[in-house]
């Protein structure tokens, strides 16, 4: 298990999510179709497990973008957003071991925020964390 896993297999899961019209797995600075999700690897950590191995968390952000200067009104890109984040959240929590890339994923935790890309945006951005034993 590693970033490169766990980053492809979330990258596959949110690939099959209907409505997300771009997912990159990596910080793209020019998205041009919406709703569009970008996947980062965020952190590690490291605990003493045993003599044999450690328990690793990897953690990956998931922000989903919706523009809010377009003909779409603030509304439907809330509306849209808030679909889609339904969606992703089932699809990561339904898929606990995120396609056998790690042991188990935490549930989700989300936030949601407003920002600037290339136009302005409503985001909402999701933290996963997946735990994997790791033998030294």
């Amino acid at each position: 298990m590693s970033y490169v896993s766990i980053g492809t297999q979330i990258k596959a899961i949110l690939d099959g999510v209907s409505g997300l019209n771009a997912v990159f797995n990596y910080n793209e600075k020019a998205i041009d179709k919406w709703p569009a999700a970008i996947i980062v690897a965020s952190s590690h950590s490291n605990k003493f497990s045993d003599l044999a191995a450690n328990q690793r968390d990897f953690t990956f952000k998931v922000y989903m973008f919706h523009p809010t200067n377009t003909a779409t009104s603030d509304e439907d890109a809330e509306g849209i957003l808030r679909a889609l984040a339904d969606a992703v959240i089932t699809a990561i929590e339904g898929n606990v071991t995120l396609n056998g890339a790690c042991d188990w994923a935490s549930p989700t935790v989300g936030t949601w925020g407003y920002d600037q890309r290339e136009v302005p945006v409503r985001y909402v951005e999701l933290t996963i964390v997946a735990r994997k034993r790791v033998n030294r």
